[in-house]
């Protein structure tokens, strides 16, 4: 088993914790060279926004462990064009984090993975063309940020709340409470459209 720490068979507890022993030094050492020791130089809201991310990374470091243990399959049926909440985790940049709801765009039965669009926790209604906002809900489809994620990363459907109860969808039925939330299928093309835009070489 290729690995970048030469194993080739597995270490007794002793060595595995020394192991991570020196993983948590270096972490330690990084942290104090590039952030404590600047701290007296730092605008105090930008040292504490600073932290939280920091906090945040190492937090998630934690939770993947957990969630590594999760079988790959959901306990619900996973629809395309449904709504679910996912575990992004922490990410790089200006990559969507934390746990948001996601549109299913693919999932292929018996697959481990599955392909999801973020949605945003407001409508942007910023005119770009690779965001969709959604015509029944308050939030937007960042395009853009689309991924394949582990089915273990799937942490529940999204539940349409009590105000979207009751509300006519297109087909003339009306939505039902603990129903998993769908995108309209208006929706499904103008996603569908800026996905060929963005993932073709059309």
């Amino acid at each position: 088993m290729d690995n970048q720490w030469n194993l080739s068979e597995a270490l007794n507890e002793e060595d595995f914790l020394e192991l991570i022993s020196d993983i948590q030094n270096g972490i330690n050492d990084l942290l104090h060279s590039r952030h404590l020791k600047a701290a007296t130089n730092e605008d105090p809201f930008d040292l504490l926004r600073q932290q939280i991310h920091m906090l945040d990374h190492l937090d998630w470091q934690r939770q993947k462990i957990e969630v590594n243990k999760r079988p790959q399959q959901t306990q619900f049926p996973l629809i395309r064009g449904g709504v679910y909440w996912v575990l992004l985790g922490y990410n790089v940049g200006s990559e969507y984090n934390k746990r948001r709801p996601a549109v299913v765009v693919s999932a292929k039965p018996g697959s481990p993975l599955c392909t999801v669009i973020p949605l945003t926790s407001k409508r942007k209604n910023d005119n770009l063309w690779f965001h969709i906002d959604l015509e029944e809900y308050e939030t937007t489809a960042a395009c853009e940020h689309l991924r394949i994620v582990s089915r273990s990363r799937i942490h529940a459907p999204y539940r349409l709340k009590n105000q979207d109860v009751g509300k006519k969808e297109k087909d003339g039925k009306r939505s039902k409470r603990n129903r998993i939330a769908t995108i309209s299928e208006s929706d499904k093309k103008k996603i569908t459209k800026v996905l060929n835009t963005l993932y073709t070489f059309e």
